[in-house]
């Protein structure tokens, strides 16, 4: 995230986005800000994301085979699934999803908590997107708080979010701090 803040501060999105997809074996920490990307119509910057995520595969692929990379999705949703497993604790998490699913009245069962963390995860992005215009860079402080709003809508929105991925939210508070 700072080499893609840096990249896109300088107006080059297509090596923003190259960084940003070196980040996608935590794609729930890139993927909403990609879509904050798309929003903001920045297409460059997706490009940019596409293709290092193109590399990312290919490199997957050659390293564990078709097979085991065509199978990892269905074993992160089955994880996720499979709370006795221990292993995904939605409760433990220090995002939307944490506050939506550790609620004593959310039944493990129904699917309205997700859809309530679909809803309010879209709305918060749509309204970080509207935050930050990061084709404006003449004024330094909006652009900052545009970005730093953007980057904790992306960690909010997340569907993983444990404490150790809140590192991501360090560069928002350097920046709102005026540390940097």
């Amino acid at each position: 995230y700072c080499l893609a803040y840096a990249a896109l501060r300088r107006g080059r999105d297509l090596r923003a986005g190259l960084w940003l997809g070196l980040g996608l074996f935590k794609f729930h920490l890139v993927l909403p800000f990609v879509f904050i990307l798309l929003l903001r119509r920045r297409w460059r910057a997706v490009l940019g994301v596409a293709l290092s995520g193109g590399w990312d595969v290919l490199l997957s692929w050659a390293l564990v085979g078709w097979k085991e990379l065509l199978y990892y999705p269905r074993y992160a949703w089955e994880i996720n699934r499979h709370p006795f497993m221990r292993v995904i604790a939605p409760t433990n998490m220090a995002n939307l999803r944490g506050l939506f699913t550790g609620w004593k009245w959310a039944p493990a069962a129904s699917p309205w908590p997700e859809v309530a963390l679909l809803v309010a995860s879209l709305a918060l992005l749509l309204w970080a997107a509207r935050q930050w215009e990061p084709a404006d860079s003449s004024d330094i402080i909006r652009w900052n708080n545009g970005w730093s709003v953007a980057m904790i809508a992306t960690f909010l929105a997340g569907y993983h979010g444990y404490t150790h991925d809140m590192i991501i939210l360090f560069l928002p508070v350097l920046l709102l701090s005026g540390s940097i």
